[in-house]
């Protein structure tokens, strides 16, 4: 009765507040009121009197089909935001032949819902501009990891005939640019060396080409719409990676919804603390990082309530990083060396696929 008595109309609305509050006053937790689907069937109808939120509903669900199903080189899901919503922006990202004498080719991206040219060239520009930096930065991380070759000069050489072609699936709104600059590293490595992300995770924020310390490069760069695109990501995935200034914004109750449903919002330092989990090598590699995720959300809880904590559990989750580091920058560095390999190879199959190349030369 109270319902039909309220609906579209704010003055019995206010006059029946204390009633409403006294009725549902007994709601202490999910189970107390289930989420049913007369819920969902009741959006769906207000969703359908709104041109505009139908729009961008029917926009989400095609982007959440494009999420992929399996672990891809050079397939990230990334994140922008505009003043009312987040939107997923996944990225694919491939080698192609070299194109007007540049290693970057940047498309889809950048569409925006202004009209306005300006606009729209300063995205395209500012997206361009932020997978460049990625390809500096990533040089630089793989620098620190192989000290006694030049990065710059091994992958300048690899990159002569081809070309990094990232595309960024938007429809509607101006997202990448300096945000997404964590996914297109992300891709950018996987691509150069033919290794698979996983797919459970977002990420937004924007990398230095350096750090604050030498062994820190990809320092993160703080970002805007954080909130906004970390409610957009872990509507579908389970990790949310963002960088640390934004992380510390966000209250503890925010985090406990999340953590409480088994997904984790983490904060980004810099690029060689995030690869390693997000990285797709292997079964045992995998379960480490299954073990991580999970400590990591039980340790977070556990301080959220001030709860008995877990004998051992902060130096296990030290220890679990640090193999799972270990592991995957032993894999990276095999790889670099496979393409140098390759590179100073003077018998070498110059049309040998990218795949066939560390197949080839890690087993030497």
């Amino acid at each position: 009765m109270i319902k039909s008595q309220i609906k579209n109309d704010l003055k019995n609305f206010i006059e029946h507040f204390d009633q409403i509050l006294a009725n549902v006053d007994h709601i202490t937790s999910q189970e107390d009121y289930p989420l049913v689907e007369t819920h969902l069937e009741s959006a769906r109808r207000e969703i359908s009197q709104s041109p505009v939120k139908k729009g961008s509903i029917q926009l989400n669900e095609f982007l959440e089909t494009e999420l992929s199903k399996e672990p891809q080189v050079g397939f990230v899901i990334g994140v922008g935001a505009n003043d009312v919503t987040g939107m997923l922006l996944p990225i694919a990202t491939s080698l192609t032949g070299r194109a007007e004498g540049s290693p970057i080719i940047v498309t889809g991206a950048v569409s925006s819902s202004s009209p306005n040219t300006a606009e729209l060239d300063m995205a395209v520009q500012m997206t361009k501009q932020s997978a460049q930096e990625a390809l500096t930065m990533v040089k630089n991380y793989l620098q620190e990891l192989s000290p006694n070759y030049s990065m710059p000069w091994l992958f300048g050489d690899f990159l002569q005939r081809s070309s990094l072609h990232h595309q960024l699936l938007s429809a509607s709104y101006n997202v990448g640019g300096p945000s997404a600059g964590y996914a297109l590293a992300l891709n950018t490595l996987s691509v150069l060396l033919n290794l698979p992300l996983c797919i459970d995770f977002g990420i937004t924020g924007a990398p230095w080409t350096k750090g604050v310390r030498k062994d820190e490069v990809g320092g993160s760069v703080i970002i805007g719409g954080h909130r906004k695109k970390t409610a957009k990501v872990l509507l579908y995935l389970r990790r949310m990676y963002m960088p640390l200034q934004n992380y510390k914004d966000l209250e503890p109750e925010f985090l406990m919804g999340y953590w409480q449903r088994k997904k984790d919002i983490i904060a980004v330092t810099h690029f060689a603390d995030l690869m390693p989990e997000v990285l797709f090598l292997d079964e045992s590699h995998n379960q480490q990082r299954e073990n991580l995720i999970e400590m990591r959300i039980k340790l977070k809880k556990e301080k959220y309530y001030a709860a008995t904590r877990t004998p051992n559990l902060k130096e296990n989750i030290v220890q679990t990083k640090q193999k799972i580091r270990k592991r995957a920058e032993d894999e990276i560095f095999n790889r670099v060396n496979a393409i140098r390999k390759y590179l100073t190879d003077p018998d070498r199959e110059i049309y040998i696929s990218h795949e066939q190349i560390f197949k080839h030369y890690m087993e030497k």
